[in-house]
């Protein structure tokens, strides 16, 4: 749990990380047209894919610790980079 927050499971920002958006709104406020579409492009990539894909990697590795707490073996990666290979999840 983060130090910040007063309860578990609590989704509430932390005074830190809302210190991090307003210092982020005011910069982006005195950005120029070619920095502001930088960063949308920077803040797109983040949301529509690195996100997710994190999301999905700490949701398999929570499976594969429930999983191998209780014997069971865990599930074997499909993905791409591990067709034909041993690879796990």
């Amino acid at each position: 749990m983060h130090p910040e927050q007063q309860t578990v499971g609590c989704f509430e920002p932390t005074i830190g990380e809302q210190m991090r958006l307003d210092r982020f709104l005011v910069s982006a406020r005195e950005m120029d047209r070619e920095q502001l579409v930088q960063a949308v492009e920077m803040l797109a990539q983040h949301f529509f894919v690195q996100h997710p894909v994190s999301v999905r990697w700490l949701a398999r590795e929570a499976a594969a610790n429930l999983t191998a707490s209780s014997g069971v073996m865990p599930f074997e990666d499909t993905s791409p980079a591990c067709l034909g290979k041993r690879c796990q999840a």
